[in-house]
C-alpha cells in the first residue's frame, strides 16, 4: 500500500512539472581542417525577422572570422581565415536563434562549436 502512494506522488510531482518555456536549445560539434592560406565558409542557414547569429566566442588565431548577413536573401554564414603562417588549432563558438513569431523571443537555438585544426 505504502508503494502505491509513493507512486502516487512521484506521477503527482512530474504532471505538476510543465516546462512553460518551450525552448530547444541544440549543439552542433564540428571539426575541420584547413590550411592555413585558405578560407573556411558555413552557411548557418536562412532567418526571418527577429532571428539571427553572432559569435558567443571569438576564434584567438584569425585573419578573418565574422558572420556575414545577406540582406536581399536573409541568409547568414559564418566566414574564417587563419592567421597567415599559423599552424595548430583553432577555436569558434556561434549562436544562431530562430523561432520568432516576430512579437515573442527566439524559441529554437543552435550553438555551433567549430574546431578547426590548421595545417601548412
Amino acid at each position: 500500500m505504502n508503494k502505491v502512494y509513493i507512486l502516487l506522488i512521484i506521477l503527482g510531482f512530474l504532471c505538476s512539472c510543465s516546462n512553460d518555456d518551450d525552448l530547444k536549445t541544440r549543439e552542433i560539434e564540428m571539426n575541420v581542417i584547413i590550411d592555413n592560406s585558405s578560407t573556411y565558409e558555413y552557411y548557418i542557414g536562412g532567418f526571418g525577422e527577429g532571428e539571427g547569429a553572432e559569435i558567443q566566442i571569438q576564434a584567438a588565431h584569425f585573419e578573418r572570422s565574422e558572420i556575414l548577413e545577406y540582406s536581399n536573401d536573409r541568409r547568414i554564414d559564418y566566414i574564417y581565415k587563419p592567421t597567415s603562417g599559423y599552424v595548430g588549432n583553432d577555436y569558434v563558438e556561434i549562436i544562431a536563434e530562430r523561432g520568432s513569431d516576430g512579437a515573442s523571443p527566439n524559441t529554437r537555438i543552435s550553438i555551433y562549436k567549430i574546431t578547426f585544426n590548421i595545417i601548412e
